[in-house]
């Protein structure tokens, strides 16, 4: 999902929520939206490199593409249009957990073991234009980015604003965090099983 914040981060609102089990399993749910007038241009069929975005506005091809050897079972699909905006809200199972994160349909999550620990990093896309600041100004304008893990043991460490017990939260909103216009953050959870 992080890589298509570049096509439309400005005006992207996404909440995506991972419950992670210790069976190498777990739920996942992603709600995201955009203003209606954006997702008409992505829907445009003429335009082949907005072809992802208008898989996720249709139902049937959504719920393909989150399925298709991702490791990832949808169990609700809905689009919807509300106050100007297109919104997508997608649920469902993770069936095979390192699957569903080679595939990238949650993002650009990577977990790995550090020590006696597990870690799970996920990282955000940089600027599409090198030319500094004000360019990444205009690209994440009114963004709003809110990650929430829950994971099978206790955070021993994490990057999250908010975190309890085995639950991280990670909040963006470019209007308030000016930081995440000079570098992306990091984002990171460890914990013990």
């Amino acid at each position: 999902m992080f890589a298509l914040l570049a096509f439309v981060a400005g005006c992207l609102h996404l909440e995506q929520e991972i419950n992670l089990k210790n069976d190498n399993s777990g739920k996942f749910r992603i709600f995201f939206s955009v203003p209606r007038a954006t997702a008409d241009k992505l829907a445009d069929p003429e335009n082949s490199q907005h072809l992802a975005w208008r898989q996720l506005f249709d139902i049937r091809s959504g719920q393909k593409l989150y399925e298709d050897g991702s490791g990832l079972s949808v169990t609700r699909y809905r689009v919807f249009d509300r106050d100007a905006r297109r919104h997508v809200r997608i649920e469902g199972r993770i069936d095979d957990l390192e699957r569903a994160l080679a595939s990238g349909k949650l993002g650009t999550w990577k977990l790995e073991s550090v020590g006696d620990n597990t870690r799970l990093t996920a990282r955000l896309p940089e600027s599409a234009d090198p030319a500094g600041e004000d360019a990444r100004r205009e690209l994440w304008d009114g963004l709003y980015l809110n990650l929430i893990v829950t994971v099978p043991g206790t955070i021993v460490d994490t990057s999250a604003s908010e975190y309890r017990n085995n639950r991280a939260k990670w909040t963006f909103d470019t209007g308030d965090t000016k930081d995440f216009l000079r570098q992306p953050p990091r984002i990171y959870i460890e914990f013990k099983d």
